[in-house]
């Protein structure tokens, strides 16, 4: 007995530091900021950027990030190249200074390099000389890349730079292309979209980057209220844990406070594991929308915004729709609903993605598996007597 309690205990402690070391579940699909005047303590994806004479600035500033917030920063490095002078030269110089302050101020999520200004194969040699440096010292876990045009990319390649970086940040228009390029020629990359807020609610304008397949969404934070858009960012990222999908056949509709429809747009995601959707609409500065969900099967729901997760009662049910009252929009808000029923078996991202693509609802996602789990039960082998 003794033996078999040793054993148990051994069990536990080798055990309990693999349950520790379990990383937490994060957002697939996430909203950031781009260089804030000020960063709450609640860390959100950001991106800074700098000259290289700018550093001593920027490295007092980051030096303020608490260790999370570094860890989701993209910093992207602008530098001049004299062409009277030996170009790869000039790379290797600006390459040991980026390298060696970002080691003292890091690590970043990721570095990146303003190539725009640069020459095809400079620009290619400093894509590659930078993320060969970095690597090992502590001072990103990857490289991005900001290719000037949709254009320009296939040069990039041609000059050997498309195995160095791991994102591509692009500005939110440019995303649809982007990603269809990438799936054609490198679909492991990641796209990452700077967007430019036109809507009353810039949760909206974000998650329409994502919407179009990006990975992450920047936009500048309102001025005014930055500290309540990046509160609120941060709670849309907290919803967005899991495995998420953008729902293209939701019929949502947006109404106004005496419930006519409006023309004001509105997005869906649907996570994989339980259907749980995540709502956006554009909003209306000026007066209170009701967001009209295209079924009445919900529960729970909650709005997310600057003060977190939190329930909403100013909800109700018509004619087979579920519907969700929300302010007029002063501040980033998106709504969080639960469904009613639950999938009997586990819906991945890629179904929901692909089927709604295909124009299939989530309704029938949720048929079609419990159709399968019937067919599967019902080819069983029975043994005698049943």
């Amino acid at each position: 007995m003794k033996r078999i309690a040793l054993h148990a205990l051994l069990l536990q402690v080798l055990v309990l530091p693999l349950i520790a070391a379990q990383p937490a579940k994060e957002c697939n699909l996430c909203a950031g900021v781009m260089a804030p005047a000020q960063l709450t303590a609640a860390a959100v994806p950001d991106i800074e950027q700098t000259a290289l004479d700018g550093l001593p600035q920027l490295g007092a500033r980051v030096d303020t990030f608490p260790p999370a917030q570094r860890r989701q920063t993209l910093v992207i490095f602008t530098y001049p190249v004299d062409p009277s002078r030996d170009q790869l030269l000039q790379v290797e110089e600006a390459t040991k200074t980026i390298v060696e302050w970002a080691k003292v101020h890091g690590p970043f999520d990721s570095l990146a390099i303003e190539v725009a200004k640069l020459e095809p194969a400079t620009a290619a040699y400093a894509i590659k000389r930078l993320s060969v440096a970095a690597q090992g010292q502590n001072a990103a876990a990857r490289f991005a890349f900001l290719p000037p045009s949709l254009e320009s990319l296939q040069p990039f390649y041609d000059n050997g730079a498309g195995s160095y970086f791991d994102v591509v940040l692009v500005d939110g228009k440019d995303v649809p292309a982007t990603v269809k390029w990438f799936a054609e020629h490198d679909p492991v990359k990641k796209i990452w979209a700077r967007v430019t807020p036109s809507s009353p609610n810039v949760l909206y304008d974000l998650a329409h980057a994502l919407a179009d397949g990006a990975s992450r969404a920047f936009a500048a934070p309102p001025s005014g209220s930055e500290t309540a858009a990046v509160a609120a960012l941060h709670s849309f990222n907290e919803a967005m844990t899991g495995d998420y999908a953008f729902d293209a056949t939701a019929k949502n509709d947006v109404l106004d406070a005496k419930g006519n429809k409006t023309a004001t747009s509105s997005l869906t995601f649907v996570r994989g594991e339980d259907l749980r959707s995540v709502v956006v609409e554009a909003g209306d500065a000026a007066a209170p929308t009701i967001v009209s969900l295209d079924s009445d099967r919900y529960t729970n729901p909650r709005l997310i915004d600057a003060s977190g997760i939190h329930a909403t009662t100013d909800v109700g049910k018509k004619g087979g729709r579920f519907l969700v009252g929300q302010p007029a929009m002063k501040q980033p808000v998106a709504i969080l609903v639960d469904r009613a029923e639950k999938p009997e078996a586990n819906v991945t991202k890629e179904a929901i993605e692909i089927t709604t693509k295909r124009g299939i609802t989530v309704e029938e996602i949720i048929r079609n598996h419990q159709a399968y789990k019937s067919y599967q039960e019902s080819i069983q082998p029975r043994g005698r007597g049943q």
